[in-house]
């Protein structure tokens, strides 16, 4: 995002240049004056950049820009919804309609409180009432912190504003800092905002390609615990080993709750090996279990009809251990 201090055209111009010749992200233009976006339009239309912003003293200046550049734009009107609204539906009358929402970005106090209550407001109007002319997407300004407080204490304010802000349906979020310390816990907080803390993350059970497996390669089986499977699956890609991969359904549990559980089990493990159809693609019935399932390893024989051998416990070795012990005759 760029914005207009010195709400001087010429400069403005000058800046939009040096960031056109060395970035090539996505822009904002930010400025209230028509004068300053028109140089910044003229120079950057071939960029789609998002025009910030209009409201109630430039909507006829910033709506004929706009237009003539068919660029989208945001509305603002700080601390209001029914003038946002308003403005929203003003555009959407003239045929615009890649419209964004701005509320106004506030981080400390009532204004804080008063701006999380506008942000539920404005997206139930949208979903529950249908209220078309609330039903952009959102922008948050989490950079604001560093108007008033800066170094490590604006670093951290601003990474409790911006979560703020993504769990109160901000789509886009204009930040200034970019350290490991605040960008770490948003997209923490970015990527698990939809999942059910009560069910663990898990990925389909099934069968797993790994590099380029025939028939006498190797076979292992694993749980379907997401972070268990990608743990295994990049462990073994890392050492250059084709394998087919089994992925038993144990409801997201990794192996040590899942045996615990009952989960994982001689059952368990026959009925993963018969709808994976892995019997069709190899000539051999030997299966890789991981090390801490040892103690079923004589219930899979027995019910799967499968050689069954014990691997490292430590996902990490099974690459030596296949090199080591994967012999097929």
């Amino acid at each position: 995002a760029l914005k207009s201090k010195s709400n001087d055209p010429l400069k403005f111009g000058e800046a939009l240049l040096t960031v056109m010749e060395n970035s090539k992200l996505p822009l904002i233009l930010c400025s209230f004056n028509p004068e300053v976006l028109k140089v910044g339009l003229e120079m950057a239309q071939d960029r789609n950049p998002l025009v910030y912003a209009i409201n109630e003293s430039n909507f006829s200046e910033i709506s004929e820009l706009v237009k003539k550049y068919s660029l989208p734009v945001v509305v603002s009107s700080p601390r209001n919804v029914e003038k946002l609204m308003k403005l929203s539906g003003k555009l959407m009358s003239q045929g615009i309609e890649d419209i964004v929402l701005d509320i106004g970005t506030y981080p400390y106090g009532k204004e804080y409180a008063e701006m999380l209550d506008n942000l539920v407001i404005i997206r139930r109007l949208a979903i529950e009432k249908e209220v078309k002319e609330l039903g952009f997407p959102i922008l948050g300004a989490s950079s604001i912190v560093w108007t008033v407080k800066d170094g490590i204490e604006a670093s951290f304010d601003e990474a409790c504003l911006a979560a703020s802000l993504i769990l109160r349906y901000c789509d886009i979020l204009v930040m200034h800092a970019f350290e490991p310390l605040t960008l770490l816990p948003l997209l923490t907080l970015r990527q698990n905002i939809y999942t059910d803390p009560k069910k663990p993350t898990s990925v389909s059970p099934g069968l797993y390609i790994i590099g380029s497996p025939d028939e006498n390669s190797p076979v292992l089986i694993t749980t379907n615990f997401a972070l268990t499977y990608y743990t295994v699956s990049g462990d073994i890609e890392s050492g250059q080993v084709s394998c087919y991969l089994l992925v038993a359904d144990t409801e997201g549990l990794a192996v040590e709750p899942a045996l615990a559980g009952g989960k994982l089990n001689a059952i368990t493990v026959k009925e993963t090996i018969e709808k994976s159809g892995i019997e069709n693609k190899v000539k051999h019935r030997k299966l890789i279990i991981p090390g801490v399932a040892a103690r079923i390893q004589g219930e899979i024989e027995d019910v799967a009809k499968w050689e069954v051998m014990v691997g490292p416990i430590d996902s990490s070795r099974i690459p030596n251990y296949i090199r080591k012990h994967w012999v097929v005759e």
